[in-house]
């Protein structure tokens, strides 16, 4: 090390760090071995709160070393600037880099619950404390997170967890208190509330679990409303049937309109976990299906075939994509959907209890089919329309895809993938495919990528991690089809 390298580390052990920041710029001007010169003077310019400076040092410094160490301090710097997504990028990389460090992990789960995305700040908390179990600032911001999902008994968890390994944190004892309270529990110690197997809390717990999910999905407010009306009504019914008071038959069957991949699936998965929280399913799990699936080549076998898909639903939820098309245009006698239709309504009524049906499809179509038989109408009378993704949505969407898949966007793919999607919603809004059509459009972007990094020499973790507008510009953007 030369002497001008001690001579900073001495000041910026001091916490002089004009002075370090001199003597490190020094070293990079007359030098040659310059990179740990860049990430200190970075560290210094980061001290100083001079974080535009900082982030170029570590630029210079990750082209000539790239580490978690530098990606990581540059995501510090993106933070403090208020960049989150840029943050995100860096801190995502760094993981990539060093996948058993939990240093990278925490602040990642801090900018996503800055961004609102809770949920993904808590599988980075909770990664960091498998990594590092004595992490309580981990603990504590996990149990933070938890409260903004209102998911209270996991947050009561983690925070009588903290309780025992750091009994005289500040406010502690207030916020078990609190969600003591929220819970309606009289128990002063809280472990009661944990262990109750027969209050119904851990079916509580599992329906706040999944409507948290639900409101993490991007978009679908409408879906969101419509699902938590949903909820509330067979709640009620419930308390009407506990106090003895009369109920009204309730149609659990539903109808899901709207575009392809506007998460229609998506929702009905979550949907069967739901109706199992609630009671109504004994299973919850989803089968899924298209004509195809129900219609037989001969006849009498359609019925069998039907039947047999009925009963590996039992339990949960038949989903029927597309399932205007069981309905003949012609009404000719070669066509077997009306014979799906009059054995699955009949396993409606058999199985009311613990059988539900989800019909999906285009909205037009699928008034149609419905209008076509009277049982299928009084059978189906809650519509959930789902509608096409902003924009924002779908570049969220994009961004989501990239992060969890260990890849993200550079500055000029940014702003190349938001213009791309602009104008292949414009010129194609049919047949784009929502979040389907973003899908193909990341999955053929990393396959550019892929041929792109062959052919660099030595390509390092960055490199194949990043996403450039190259990627973008060279795909044939194919577009998702219905």
């Amino acid at each position: 090390m030369s002497e001008l390298m001690s001579q900073g580390l001495e000041e910026f052990k001091a916490q002089s760090y004009a002075e370090a920041i001199e003597l490190f710029t020094a070293v990079i001007e007359t030098e040659s071995e310059t990179s740990d010169a860049y990430y200190l003077r970075a560290w210094g310019y980061y001290h100083k709160q001079e974080y535009a400076k900082a982030i170029l040092d570590c630029t210079e410094f990750i082209a000539l070393n790239p580490t978690d160490d530098g990606t990581y301090l540059r995501g510090k710097a993106y933070e403090e600037l208020g960049e989150l997504q840029s943050a995100i990028a860096d801190f995502t990389t760094s993981i990539v880099l060093s996948p058993l460090d939990a240093t990278s992990y925490f602040p990642r789960a801090f900018v996503w619950e800055k961004l609102g995305r809770f949920d993904q700040a808590i599988a980075d908390y909770t990664t960091t404390l498998e990594l590092d179990p004595g992490n309580t600032n981990a603990l504590g911001f996990r149990a933070c997170a938890y409260q903004e999902l209102d998911m209270k008994i996991e947050a009561l968890a983690d925070l009588l967890q903290l309780r025992d390994i750091d009994p005289n944190r500040e406010r502690l004892a207030e916020q078990i208190q609190a969600i003591q309270e929220q819970l309606g529990r009289a128990s002063q110690k809280g472990e009661q509330v944990l262990s109750d197997q027969g209050t119904g809390l851990e079916e509580a717990k599992s329906l706040e679990t999944l409507l948290a999910e639900l409101d993490q999905l991007t978009g679908l407010p409408n879906v969101k409303a419509e699902v938590k009306k949903l909820v509330n009504l067979v709640r009620v019914q419930q308390l009407r049937r506990e106090r003895g008071l009369a109920i009204p038959p309730l149609s659990m069957h539903l109808v899901f309109t709207g575009n392809p991949g506007t998460g229609k699936t998506t929702v009905a998965r979550l949907i069967s976990r739901i109706y199992k929280a609630l009671g109504l399913l004994s299973k919850g799990h989803l089968v899924e299906v298209d004509r195809s699936g129900l219609v037989a080549g001969f006849v009498g076998q359609t019925a069998l075939k039907v039947t047999d898909v009925v009963t590996k639903t039992q339990g949960g939820i038949l989903f029927i994509d597309e399932a205007y098309t069981l309905v003949s245009a012609s009404g000719g006698s070669g066509d077997f959907g009306q014979e799906v239709i009059d054995t699955l309504l009949k396993s409606m009524e058999d199985y009311r209890d613990d059988f539900v049906v989800i019909v999906a499809g285009y909205m037009e179509q699928m008034t149609a089919f419905l209008m076509s038989n009277p049982g299928l109408k009084s059978r189906f009378n809650k519509y959930v329309a789902f509608e096409d993704y902003t924009i924002n949505e779908l570049c969220e969407i994009l961004d989501n895809l990239c992060a969890s898949s260990g890849y993200f966007l550079n500055e000029s793919a940014t702003y190349y993938s938001v213009e791309l999607i602009q104008d292949l919603v414009s010129r194609c809004p049919a047949t784009f495919g929502n979040a389907r059509g973003v899908r193909n459009l990341f999955e053929q972007a990393i396959s550019a990528q892929a041929s792109r990094v062959i052919e660099l020499e030595n390509p390092n973790e960055v490199d194949l991690c990043t996403l450039d507008a190259a990627d973008f510009i060279s795909t044939p953007l194919v577009l998702a089809a219905s």
